[in-house]
């Protein structure tokens, strides 16, 4: 991945050393819960922000590279990854 900056906003700077740079696989649905949890929204709101980032992200990272790292992530994923609305709250 040597096309993401080096230097990370403090967000994910505190993502990075909380897992001491270790993945950790996170269902879907607990995956949108923490984002709704960290924003203050609903699920149904935080489902759709994450579709958002999921579309921006398909939109600047090469092929391959996006490749690279979906392939990494369970298949439930694959609705965001694809640009499908996944169904929450």
């Amino acid at each position: 991945m040597l096309w993401l900056p080096v230097e990370l906003h403090d967000p994910l700077k505190r993502g990075l050393a909380e897992s001491n740079g270790a993945a950790r696989k996170m269902a879907l649905d607990r995956f949108i819960m923490r984002v709704a949890e960290r924003e203050g929204s609903d699920l149904g709101q935080a489902a759709k922000h994450t579709r958002a980032v999921f579309t921006a992200l398909r939109e600047v990272i090469p092929d391959q590279e996006l490749r690279d790292i979906t392939d990494q992530l369970p298949a439930e994923y694959d609705a965001l990854l694809l640009g499908r609305q996944a169904h929450h709250g």
